[in-house]
């Protein structure tokens, strides 16, 4: 669904409630995001002053993500209430996602928001670590001080040398 931003009249927000297909996009360049299985939107685009458009609204996905152990599929819910600002270009003030000209693809944004509410290293509940050790390291307490220190370049300015004279 394409929103034109001057279709929107101030006082006169857009409501949506809308079922969004994303499982047909490239996830080649999202890992660990593999799939969307079924994403849905629902809330407001309103326009506040000076043209800002806002979107406040709740957006639920079943995602399929690899497991961050594992490397094994697994599905993920991801539910996000809150209110984003639709901006036209960086130069704009306001914390929101950027789209440039007139239209806003809804699924484009809704993309967007789903992609940064992935957790950085996702595991499943039921998931390990390998028992071999294979493919990560363990180290003990206190044992990442054994390494020695590079030496610091600074340490041998006399404590004076960065007095006014």
């Amino acid at each position: 669904m394409r929103i034109y931003r001057n279709s929107i009249a101030p006082g006169k927000p857009l409501e949506l409630d809308e079922d969004i297909c994303l499982s047909k996009r490239d996830f080649s360049s999202t890992y660990p995001l593999l799939d969307i299985k079924r994403a849905h939107i629902e809330g407001i685009l309103e326009k506040e002053e000076g043209n800002f458009l806002t979107a406040n609204c709740l957006i639920e996905a079943l995602v399929t993500l690899a497991d961050a152990r594992t490397g094994k599929p697994f599905d993920y819910q991801i539910s996000v209430d809150d209110i984003y600002d639709l901006l036209e270009s960086a130069e704009e003030d306001g914390d929101g996602y950027i789209f440039p000209g007139n239209g806003i693809e809804l699924d484009d944004f809704v993309f967007a928001v789903i992609k940064s509410n992935i957790p950085l290293a996702p595991h499943a509940e039921d998931s390990l670590l390998p028992e071999n050790g294979e493919g990560y390291s363990v180290y003990e307490e206190g044992s990442a001080m054994d390494t020695p220190e590079e030496p610091n370049a600074f340490a041998s300015i006399p404590d004076d040398y960065f007095e006014k004279k």
